[in-house]
């Protein structure tokens, strides 16, 4: 079960680790994608393509952000904005303009329709430098380098979550190959369990029957004998029974009805109340007569669990048992004047054949009627535990 818990746990830090790193990929995505154009200077007051028409640039908000500019004609200035510039430069000073520009000014280089070029300059403060990397090459090579940008990022979110797909793998197989071998012990000591449980008492029968065969017994303990042989048939019985009925559980059809599970319980002791005299078994309930609680339940497997929990108290018992039923705060609660179960025990008691008990009563021990009551509580999503009694929680 804890296995099972961990396996889920780790499927939901990837699902949550997953959604973050996501979140943050997206938006980090938005925020390149719609960040108002690079500290809100590129794009709408730095023209993206080679040729432009600068008088439809806002050179109101350009003025606002410092920026100004001019446009020449070979080496004459043929038109200003926002400064004042000189009426002519040499080609080693617009050479300069571009390179080295003004101080604390960053310059741009473009065509202009009508075969110009066309200077553009704003403060270094204004323009963020991650924009300086060669504007002035045309739309093309900014496009390439923003998806180059961006795919660095990508390359890196499907880097995090191949580590992330690869941890969670790791883990996930670890935590299968521990209920694989969990699943391997619990078949082996069945296995070994049903081995013993069957050999134990066929060897009984086989040796007595041996020796009533060939005369061996004296006619005083021939009876004793041959009740020994049919009280260990019986043993044998009830294990195949009891397998019979584990292996079966599992494919059942369970047909629930809402019903008053107070009054199948009182129905059920009555109905066996000889049984349980004949077996010097005393049941006394102690919930009241007019109490009820519905839920919903298959009849016929609540009978099991019922017949199974209350031989239970029986076979454990070395003198006549007194078994009580009562009913608080939604739950079932079985008692028996018995020895109790040690603790060191409670947490195996609804293992297949389990025994934690090496008195003479040991083969009655052994058995599935306690796996089988808890396989029925799991189809019906109840649960059921051991203090001082068993509890069924509804």
């Amino acid at each position: 079960m804890n296995t099972k818990k961990n396996i889920f746990k780790n499927t939901i830090v990837f699902i949550i680790v997953f959604i973050i790193a996501t979140a943050l990929f997206f938006i980090s995505l938005s925020k390149i994608l719609n960040d108002n154009t690079f500290d809100n200077v590129f794009g709408e007051y730095i023209p993206i393509s080679d040729n432009v028409d600068e008088s439809s640039l806002n050179w109101e908000k350009i003025a606002e952000l410092g920026g100004s500019g001019f446009v020449v004609d070979g080496n004459k200035v043929i038109r200003t904005y926002n400064k004042n510039y000189n009426k002519e430069y040499s080609n080693s000073e617009l050479l300069d303009f571009v390179t080295l520009g003004e101080e604390g000014q960053s310059t741009f280089v473009f065509n202009t329709y009508d075969g110009n070029k066309f200077f553009l300059s704003y403060p270094n403060d204004k323009v963020s430098p991650t924009i300086n990397f060669n504007l002035n090459k045309g739309e093309s090579t900014l496009k390439k380098n923003i998806l180059i940008f961006l795919f660095l990022i990508i390359g890196g979110y499907i880097l995090i979550i191949y580590f992330i797909v690869r941890w969670l793998s790791y883990k996930i197989n670890n935590e299968l190959a521990e209920i694989y071998k969990k699943q391997e012990r619990d078949r082996d000591l069945l296995f070994k369990g049903i081995a013993h449980d069957v050999k134990t008492p066929l060897a009984v029968i086989l040796s007595y029957t041996k020796a009533l065969d060939e005369n061996l017994v004296i006619n005083e303990k021939r009876e004793s004998y041959l009740k020994s042989i049919v009280r260990n048939a019986a043993i044998l019985n009830d294990r195949v029974d009891e397998l019979l009925e584990f292996s079966s559980i599992d494919n059942l059809t369970i047909e629930k009805e809402n019903k008053d599970i107070l009054e199948l319980v009182r129905r059920y002791v009555g109905d066996n109340y000889s049984y349980f005299l004949d077996n010097k078994a005393y049941i006394e309930i102690l919930f009241a007569e007019n109490d009820k609680f519905f839920v919903d339940v298959d009849y016929k497997l609540f009978q099991r669990l019922l017949q199974n929990l209350i031989q239970n108290s029986i076979d454990h018992n070395e003198k006549d048992a007194i078994i009580t039923i009562d009913f608080k705060d939604d739950k079932l609660i079985f008692k028996d004047n018995g020895r109790g179960i040690d603790s060191k025990d409670i947490e195996n008691i609804f293992d297949p054949l389990f025994t934690g008990d090496t008195s003479r009563q040991r083969e009655k021990l052994r058995g599935m009627g306690l796996a089988n009551v808890k396989k029925i509580c799991e189809l019906h999503k109840w649960k059921i535990s051991y203090k001082d009694g068993f509890v069924i929680s509804f």
